[in-house]
């Protein structure tokens, strides 16, 4: 065990004790139902959104984003990694030519995509961020109404003398599941980001203190909304790395 592992059992037992104490009814609040909703939005717009990716929808919109590229920079046919540098490199490129250091991700960026361009690479990326954003707010919306709903109805059962002890259960349970997605959910891959963006070398570290963890790295190979958000970035989780250009 590591720090990673005495840190995520710390947050457990003070969220079991949180939630054994005020009981389940009780920390069902208006800010909690709009923050469970914030975060769970984001497992929702993961499946709407590659259910979306699917559709002549999508493929209409990515043409739409991408045509917003149309430099000649842009709707050059890119032919190898190293076609792309000398792109990057031109006159032409102006200020895109910073990124002729990462002409070898862009490279890989445009090869996963399926495009042939810089434009198509980014009008792609750009498509990817306006869709998983809509998906997101409407899950967000649907899930904050249908949260306040139930805590409506939780409150009214907890005043049943026989439902009190299970209300303490299941407020211990509800206080371990916010504290994940606070900490794990949100904190957590705020870090990641932060990290690959400006900190690569501290996010090697944080790499190598969760593969040597007993706790933490299913953690953190289970935190979907962390890989979510990372994929949107083009961030590689796993290695928390930067894989192309934000």
């Amino acid at each position: 065990m590591n720090i990673l592992d005495f840190i995520l059992i710390g947050i457990a037992v003070l969220a079991v004790i949180i939630g054994l104490k005020k009981g389940f009814a009780k920390m069902i609040t208006n800010a909690l139902c709009v923050m469970v909703a914030f975060a769970g939005a984001f497992v929702g717009a993961i499946i709407v959104t590659n259910l979306l990716k699917e559709t002549t929808l999508f493929a209409n919109f990515q043409g739409i984003t991408t045509r917003w590229f149309s430099q000649p920079l842009m709707t050059a046919q890119v032919t190898s990694q190293e076609h792309l540098a000398q792109l990057l490199a031109s006159e032409e490129a102006g200020i895109f030519s910073s990124l002729s250091a990462l002409s070898a991700q862009i490279f890989d960026g445009i090869q996963k995509a399926g495009v042939e361009s810089l434009g198509g690479y980014f009008g792609s990326l750009l498509a990817n961020v306006i869709f998983g954003f809509g998906a997101w707010l409407v899950c967000y919306i649907a899930l904050k109404y249908i949260l306040l709903g139930l805590k409506l109805l939780i409150r009214l059962l907890a005043r049943v003398p026989v439902l009190k002890s299970i209300d303490k259960i299941f407020g211990a349970v509800i206080s371990i599941v916010v504290w994940y997605v606070l900490a794990i959910g949100v904190t957590y891959t705020a870090f990641v980001v932060v990290c690959a963006m400006f900190f690569p070398q501290l996010g090697q570290q944080v790499c190598a203190l969760v593969d040597s963890s007993m706790l933490f790295t299913y953690v953190h190979h289970t935190n979907f909304v962390g890989q979510f958000v990372c994929d949107l970035f083009k961030i590689d989780y796993s290695t928390i790395s930067a894989v192309a250009p934000v």
